[in-house]
């Protein structure tokens, strides 16, 4: 069997680059560019280590959907947003 790593293994997160992320060992979800690092402390069979690796989320797609009701004829002015035109 394997030998179980994770009881001494810590993995911290941070924004790089622009990306405003205190460092934190909660992963981020917000688009931006980020740095982990993982560090296992070692023990009595094992030698300590660390490493660190960039990712990046992207930012997710959006739609925009705008309706209008049959009564409201599109006269050509520019309205005010909650405006209706007649």
């Amino acid at each position: 069997g394997g030998v179980n790593l994770a009881l001494g293994l810590s993995v911290t997160y941070a924004g790089i680059n622009g990306t405003s992320y205190s460092a934190s060992t909660t992963a981020p979800t917000g688009a931006g560019s980020y740095s982990a690092t993982a560090t296992f402390a070692g023990d009595a069979n094992h030698t300590g280590s660390s490493d660190s690796k960039t990712f990046a989320i992207g930012k997710a797609s959006s739609a925009v959907a705008v309706t209008c009701p049959a009564s409201v004829v599109y006269n050509g002015a520019e309205a005010a947003r909650g405006q209706l035109l007649d």
